[in-house]
């Protein structure tokens, strides 16, 4: 019976919306299989989405914010999409809730990182070109190729405007896999290509 309740209630719910989104515009609003369309052409929406907004006169405006209030968003969304107005670049929270990681969706280059040098038992320095615009770069260490963990607080870690960083604290006989990530004052480009390094 809950199931039949949450249906007609997403049921009304998308009405309303789109009743609201479409009064006094030549477009129609349909709210079928879970999903809500907006169109001019009355076509419902795919089935694959929540919602299907199309026009081939408009767009679609999303929220637009300074870096300030994007980082005062409380609990940001995970692919929360904002257009920032400091820099005029589209961002989203490749974060959790919690630890947000504000990525600039385009335009903005991730580092090419180069093989590793210096290569010790406990140590190696990590190596890599200059991405344009950047201000700081940020390294991830992990021993797993997919990076699903990391090692010590080299996650995200904050190394500085420099193209070279001596990774320390290391274990010896190990592979190392690292990847960065260039940043700018409005938020991260996406991960460089991945450079292992062997310890001795």
């Amino acid at each position: 019976m809950k199931h039949v309740y949450t249906f007609i209630y997403f049921h009304i719910l998308s009405l309303l919306i789109c009743a609201c989104l479409t009064v006094g515009t030549p477009f129609s609003c349909s709210a079928q299989h879970g999903g809500i369309a907006i169109n001019g052409t009355g076509y419902k929406a795919d089935t694959s989405a929540m919602l299907d907004i199309s026009s081939t006169n408009k767009g679609v405006l999303i929220s637009r914010m300074s870096t300030l209030q994007r980082n005062n968003i409380v609990l940001p969304a995970n692919g929360l999409l904002i257009y920032n107005t400091d820099c005029n670049q589209l961002n989203y929270n490749a974060g959790t809730s919690q630890t947000p990681k504000w990525l600039i969706f385009s335009g903005f280059d991730a580092p090419y990182a180069t093989a590793s040098a210096n290569i010790l038992t406990n140590s190696f320095t990590a190596n890599w070109n200059v991405s344009a615009g950047a201000v700081n770069y940020r390294i991830d260490i992990s021993t797993n190729i997919n990076f699903s963990n990391f090692v010590g607080s080299y996650d995200n870690y904050s190394i500085g405007d420099v193209t070279a960083f001596e990774v320390t604290g290391l274990s010896s006989g190990t592979t190392y896999y690292y990847r960065l990530r260039a940043e700018n004052s409005c938020g991260l480009s996406g991960n460089s290509n991945t450079i292992s390094s062997t310890t001795n």
